[in-house]
């Protein structure tokens, strides 16, 4: 599933869809036994069967994540609703990450996709009662989206991009609930200090690289707070009204 979300999300700026997967570098066409998910990275020694050229490994990373997402998701689902609403999400937002990592944009389709398939999910696929599912209740779910838009507004982009505020309200509206939405942008947070963190690490007494001039992009961290706050409270570890 990680390999066909990552061709998919390579291949946003093309016409088609259709077509065989190819090798980057010599254009081979990919044999059923060379695309296997991990196995085939490691059967190949990360390199191309062909050409020899090495194979990039954000390629068995998304495979390794997306397995291990959707095995998460599938053990704390509590019902078949979730599950199935889950799996599209994972997907939706598998793309939106990949290409957000890349070109520093949210694709608009995916992100009206996520909202679309997060606002059945609330009127049609949760039961409960209470504030949050009354019009004073999504209102609440959507003040922290509304303050990522009033980032845009104030710096005109140049701080944050116009998507991070959609992918937060559709993530939001998933959750239901505004101490979900506030926790998913507080994980969000700190999993981008980490990921900075880790950066400035790895690229440390690199005085070619500028960490602060650096685009960041914000979207897979927004994706990965949500994950851990939506999970948290599906296994009961976090209980919002």
């Amino acid at each position: 599933m990680g390999s066909f979300l990552l061709v998919v999300a390579s291949r946003m700026n093309v016409r088609t869809m259709r077509g065989r997967s190819k090798c980057d570098s010599c254009a081979t066409q990919l044999r059923a036994r060379d695309m296997v998910p991990v196995f085939s990275y490691l059967a190949l020694r990360g390199r191309c069967r062909d050409c020899q050229t090495r194979i990039s490994t954000n390629t068995v990373w998304t495979e390794i994540i997306m397995g291990s997402a959707f095995a998460v998701h599938s053990f704390i689902a509590n019902d078949v609703i979730t599950l199935v609403v889950g799996f599209t999400v994972l997907s939706l937002c598998c793309v939106m990450a990949l290409y957000d990592a890349r070109s520093h944009f949210l694709p608009s389709s995916y992100l009206w996709a996520l909202i679309v398939v997060s606002i059945l999910y609330r009127f049609f696929g949760v039961t409960e009662i209470g504030i949050t599912h009354t019009l004073l209740g999504y209102v609440y779910v959507c003040i922290p989206a509304g303050l990522l838009g009033l980032i845009v507004l104030i710096s005109r982009g140049r701080w944050m991009g116009a998507g991070d505020p959609l992918l937060l309200l559709g993530l939001s509206l998933v959750i239901g609930t505004w101490q979900g939405a506030l926790m998913t942008l507080l994980f969000a947070s700190w999993v981008g200090l980490l990921y900075v963190a880790v950066l400035g690490l790895i690229h440390y007494g690199d005085k070619t690289l500028s960490l602060r001039h650096r685009p960041i992009a914000f979207g897979p961290c927004l994706i990965a707070g949500f994950l851990i706050a939506w999970w948290m409270s599906l296994a009961g570890l976090l209980v919002f009204v």
